[in-house]
């Protein structure tokens, strides 16, 4: 696919096609905004898969209609300014160079009938009833092809920018504006584009249409994810190229549409050009990159899953509350909408345990902490991981990838909880002050396995609320069925009402 652009210039009859356009030209000066530091360079990682197939980037119609209104001119339908190139209005201008008059349709007034093929330039420059905004297309096809909108924006950039800085557009600068069916191999490599697919819906949607395609049947097509790859620098093969390890499919797309790299030369010109240099790829990593952010996914588990309870910690008991949590953070610029994320948790029989569901949108920049509880009431083995819901993508247990180190999946075993099964008893009915007596309960392990007790005992506080604990035990192993006998002497040092209660830890006495 090669990138082509239709621009108004002094010196040319007609509206031209380009190869590989770096950029929009106006009144001679290069523009390309800056909004910060891009994401480093990888020929084999333009843009990863989670980031290029999300559909909900964009919460409405609106809000692409926002992006779009924020990212081009006020429109000059009728061509009433004063023309930059001279010789009067820009409708005068247009109608002496032999372009076709007023009305202009710019890109966030331009509208199209995808059944009948009127577009606002003949139907006043603006809406029109039947007509589809560009905003409404971008978010149909992407919806219909699973495509992120930010993806279709980009491409929309990198192949047609003028529709991004022009305020008086040509009909012809909507023709191709895709670069879709457009290969090069016109007369010296130029785009030599197919007339079917002509107009600015046809674009959309045939290009979220062959996106998807690549995805679907990735065998069919000359770039493939998962291995070593030729990729030319330019059309013209003297001018060589790299073999390149393409790590996923949205990368591997991105090739297929558009099949060069960038060369040293084009990478260290920025925005400019270079000997033997190919630009559209680049653009696309520079141009999301100023848009959106990082086209790499920079929403990441940002902490392991945590299985736990308030009181024993990673052993997990049955009929206690059991919290599961874990933190996601967004490094990026952009607000992310991750859809509904959940802990999903299954017994040895696959029966369902999951936790809440929960749905997460993060703002720039932003953390956020998913926690949710439960009580199990059956003992044995339990699996739990981090899955996620998306419109148009489904269920995944990847998304959003881990950071390194960081867990996403805890296999445990859950035991039968312990039982108490006699009262705190003492060795006589009356006690007194400095007269030494026994205290004691019993402890029984319902469980099928050895079960840990920790450091246990009675904690007592006397009359005055000092402490007046006794003698603390640690059972690491009682057997299945087994009942302990907890019996320690107790020496009263005051008169009065003591309150005891039983009292443990699993982590040696520390808390």
């Amino acid at each position: 696919m090669i990138e082509i652009r239709r621009t108004k210039w002094t010196r040319l009859k007609y509206v031209s096609c380009t190869l590989a356009v770096v950029s929009v030209i106006v009144l001679g000066f290069i523009f390309w905004p800056r909004t910060g530091a891009l994401s480093p360079w990888n020929a084999g990682r333009i843009i990863d898969d989670n980031v290029f197939y999300d559909t909900n980037t964009f919460a409405s119609v609106q809000d692409i209609q926002n992006f779009i209104n924020d990212h081009t001119p006020a429109c000059d339908t009728w061509g009433t300014g004063r023309s930059e190139y001279g010789g009067g209005t820009r409708a005068q201008y247009a109608v002496n160079r032999g372009w076709h008059g007023p009305p202009y349709a710019c890109l966030r007034n331009y509208h199209e009938n995808p059944n009948t093929k009127e577009t606002s330039f003949e139907k006043g420059g603006g809406w029109f009833s039947g007509g589809l905004s560009t905003a409404q297309i971008i978010w149909n096809v992407s919806k219909e092809f699973g495509i992120n909108p930010q993806v279709m924006l980009v491409i929309l950039k990198k192949e047609q920018g003028s529709l991004f800085t022009d305020s008086w557009p040509l009909k012809s600068q909507y023709k191709y504006a895709m670069g879709f069916a457009c290969p090069d191999n016109g007369p010296g490599n130029t785009a030599n584009c197919s007339s079917e697919y002509a107009g600015l819906y046809n674009q959309l949607r045939m290009a979220a249409r062959q996106l998807r395609l690549y995805a679907n049947r990735p065998n069919e097509y000359r770039y493939k994810a998962g291995r070593t790859n030729y990729i030319q620098y330019n059309p013209d093969t003297a001018c060589g190229g790299s073999w390149v390890y393409i790590e996923n499919q949205a990368t591997a797309s991105l090739y297929n549409y558009t099949p060069y790299q960038p060369n040293q030369g084009a990478l260290d010109a920025g925005a400019g050009t270079a000997h033997c240099g190919a630009y559209g790829n680049r653009n696309f990593w520079r141009f999301f990159n100023e848009w959106f952010g990082s086209p790499l996914n920079s929403v990441k588990i940002d902490s392991p899953l945590s299985i736990k309870t308030e009181k024993t910690g990673s052993k997990l008991f049955t009929n206690m509350e059991i919290t599961a949590s874990f933190t996601i953070r967004n490094s990026t610029n952009q607000r992310r909408d991750l859809g509904v994320m959940v802990i999903a948790g299954r017994d040895s029989n696959s029966n369902n345990y999951d936790f809440g569901s929960q749905r997460v949108v993060l703002e720039p920049w932003q953390s956020y902490t998913y926690r949710a509880s439960t009580r199990l009431d059956k003992e044995g083995d339990y699996k739990f991981w981090i899955s996620n819901y998306r419109d148009g993508s489904g269920w995944s247990d990847n998304y959003p990838e881990s950071s390194a180190g960081n867990v996403r999946e805890v296999t445990t075993f859950v035991q039968s909880s312990p039982t108490v099964v006699s009262a705190v008893t003492t060795q006589i009915s009356r006690i007194h002050k400095n007269q030494s007596v026994n205290v004691g309960f019993q402890v029984k392990n319902n469980s099928t396995k050895p079960v840990d007790l920790g450091y246990f005992g009675l904690a007592i506080t006397s009359p005055s609320g000092k402490n007046a604990d006794v003698v603390f035990d640690t059972v690491n192993q009682l057997s299945p069925g087994a009942v302990y006998n907890y019996n320690k002497e107790f020496l009263p040092r005051e008169e009065g009402l003591y309150r005891a209660r039983i009292s443990g830890t699993l982590d040696g006495g520390r808390t």
